[in-house]
């Protein structure tokens, strides 16, 4: 599913993270059997990949959750291609920066 989350609202919250992974979770648990949810946090399409338990409900995810508004941004849901890798890594600097703005706020 792309479009799911913002990835600079985790710069302020990364608690924010597992709190959007949960609520992902317990809906699509509403269709079926979920395995994994995975958030690629630096993905600037706000992507979460859902691996479900039979094909059925992965299969209702992309009818329920395609076009559906979620945080305020329109989800566009589709399965997988087997292809697409989604992760993009972070930089030393980008590191950095996430590191000293964190030490800024929980100080």
């Amino acid at each position: 599913m792309k479009h799911c989350f913002n990835p600079k609202e985790f710069l302020e919250d990364a608690c924010l993270i597992t709190e959007i992974r949960d609520d992902i979770r317990e809906e699509c648990e509403k269709l079926g059997p979920v395995k994994k949810v995975m958030l690629f946090d630096r993905h600037p399409d706000g992507v979460v990949s859902v691996k479900f338990g039979t094909h059925e409900a992965a299969e209702a995810a992309v009818t329920v959750f395609n076009n559906r508004w979620f945080g305020g941004q329109q989800i566009e849901a589709l399965q997988w291609d087997g292809v697409t890798d989604y992760a993009i890594e972070e930089t030393a600097k980008e590191r950095e920066e996430r590191l000293a703005s964190w030490h800024k706020i929980y100080r």
